[in-house]
């Protein structure tokens, strides 16, 4: 990522924004430039997290957003360190469509998700995210809302047929104020001209963004229904369960936490037949439906079905005609067919930065973490500690008790390093029985540096303190590491000049006996 451009430093007890990566920075910039009205809000400029973490201070902030690129291969640790330093100001991530697996992450935590960076965020419809935006974001005229055609209400069922129908109001009511900003979906159809093949096409153009193709598809069916409330849940295949991944009108706090079984329950039924079902259910309860028509859609065909979406709070209280309930079938069909492509897609990219033994960061991870960190600690003038970690007599280990069992050996290594170090550390499978560990911002609040040895030789420690279990009928076995490290910019200044001084370090330890660390 390139660097910024310079920018005049903000007074230190000034409020602002803070914006963390170049893309963020320029959205927020964007946005106050098109605000009517009033003065551009300041925006304290971080070029990724850790220099954000650092920035805050006594400083009052105003809010929060940061890029979905700049999170590192941990974007839980980081989004949770973000929230802690905010306390109550809102914290959002900026999908810029190359990392969907920090928004998913974002969303999970229940943390604003924005889509393409000209796009506004997706409020999602709850009270508590009205709450925080509105309260927030700078009051500016709303982009005039698109022509459409009046929609009726139908008759409640005691009124005469030819008692007038109250036009309804253009705007949905699952539509919540959020920053006056275009939607990322401003081009999806409206209710008098959608159709199954105009569908399918805006689907497919979001196929390598996840993120705004679940949007896509809740605004559609959001303007084809006028549901009051709209919940898409998703398969997870190795629970065997539905998720709830995305809604409008409803609490994101319940976002990746509500499940029910495939087969179990209404939405769990659809799932499992792949048909719909629709019908009348309760009113009240936790719930607090107003009305009780539901249509519940599957997405996807048949079986293999890539979950559920649920339309609540249908206009009148009516079900739909079933030439209606098969017109927005088909469209579930469209979008099944799109989020299989796009997940498939989302689990190809992480996989391909993810080592699939001890599920930590593969080489290729690593190195671009490496680069990225080497860019902070040259702009920020500081030390970055690069070692690397080799389990001692793995190959005589493995040729005594099979791969299998050196597998589970691995796997346990990899889970003692990764608890030993700090979350903004990097633990990564360097390949085969090599690992290498990344750890930046070695400076305390007061100035003095952290010890890269003793971080190092804990780590040692934490793998041969307790015995290896093998499996039954096997004993137990102890396991120690060997490690050796280099630091920037002491000992050398690129990335591949670092790791070369730091295998010498590790050749030194084995040679001297193994069980040890080894500065370069």
């Amino acid at each position: 990522m390139r660097e910024a451009a310079p920018r005049d430093p903000l007074p230190d007890d000034q409020a602002c924004w803070l914006a963390v990566g170049e893309g963020a920075a320029r959205a927020l910039e964007a946005h106050w430039s098109r605000a009517s009205g009033g003065e551009a809000a300041p925006i304290l400029h971080a070029t990724d997290v850790h220099d954000a973490l650092t920035a805050f201070g006594g400083r009052p902030i105003t809010g929060c957003i940061v890029s979905a690129r700049v999170l590192d291969a941990r974007p839980r640790a980081a989004l949770q360190h973000l929230k802690s330093r905010l306390g109550h100001a809102p914290l959002m991530v900026l999908d810029g469509g190359e990392d969907d697996d920090a928004c998913r992450v974002a969303r999970d935590l229940g943390v604003l998700v924005w889509g393409p960076e000209d796009s506004a965020p997706d409020t999602r419809g709850s009270e508590r995210s009205k709450t925080r935006e509105t309260s927030t974001w700078p009051q500016a005229a709303p982009p005039a809302p698109r022509p459409e055609r009046p929609r009726q209400t139908p008759p409640p069922p005691d009124a005469p047929s030819s008692a007038p129908v109250a036009p309804r109001p253009a705007s949905l009511p699952i539509d919540e104020p959020g920053p006056p900003l275009p939607r990322a979906d401003a081009d999806a159809p409206t209710a008098e001209i959608v159709d199954a093949g105009q569908f399918a096409s805006g689907c497919l153009r979001r196929i390598s963004k996840l993120g705004a193709l679940v949007t896509y598809i809740l605004r559609t069916l959001s303007e084809v229904s006028n549901a009051g409330r709209i919940s898409l849940m998703l398969r997870e295949s190795e629970r065997g369960t539905l998720c709830l991944r995305a809604g409008r009108g409803i609490d994101d706090s319940l976002l990746g936490t509500v499940r029910c079984a495939i087969g179990a329950g209404i939405a769990g039924r659809v799932a499992a037949l792949g048909r719909p079902l629709a019908g009348h259910g309760s009113t009240g309860g936790p719930r607090d439906y107003r009305s009780s028509a539901f249509v519940v859609l599957p997405l996807g065909r048949g079986r293999a079905c890539e979950g559920v979406v649920s339309l609540t709070g249908l206009p009148g209280n009516r079900v739909p005609s079933e030439a209606t309930i098969r017109a927005w079938t088909q469209l579930g069909r469209h979008a099944g067919l799109a989020l299989r492509g796009a997940r498939q897609l989302q689990r190809a990219r992480s996989l391909s930065t993810m080592d699939s033994l001890t599920k930590l960061p593969n080489r290729r991870a690593f190195e671009r973490a490496l680069h990225r960190e080497l860019e902070r600690a040259r702009r920020a003038s500081t030390r970055l500690v690069v070692g690397l970690v080799d389990v001692d007599h793995f190959k005589a280990f493995n040729d005594r008790h099979g791969h299998a069992v050196g597998d589970r050996v691995l796997i346990e290594v990899a889970r003692r390093l990764q608890g030993a170090f700090r979350e903004t550390d990097l633990v990564a499978r360097w390949g085969g029985e090599e690992f290498a560990v990344l750890l930046p911002g070695l400076e305390r609040e007061d100035g003095t540096q952290r010890d890269p040895m003793t971080a190092l030789d804990r780590a040692r420690g934490a793998i041969r303190g307790r015995p290896f279990a093998l499996g039954e009928g096997l004993p137990a076995a102890r396991v120690t590491v060997s490690g050796g490290y280099a630091l920037y910019p002491d000992d050398a200044e690129q990335g591949d000049a670092l790791l070369h001084k730091a295998d010498e370090g590790l050749y030194r330890a084995k040679g001297s006996g193994r069980d040890q660390i080894q500065a370069y």
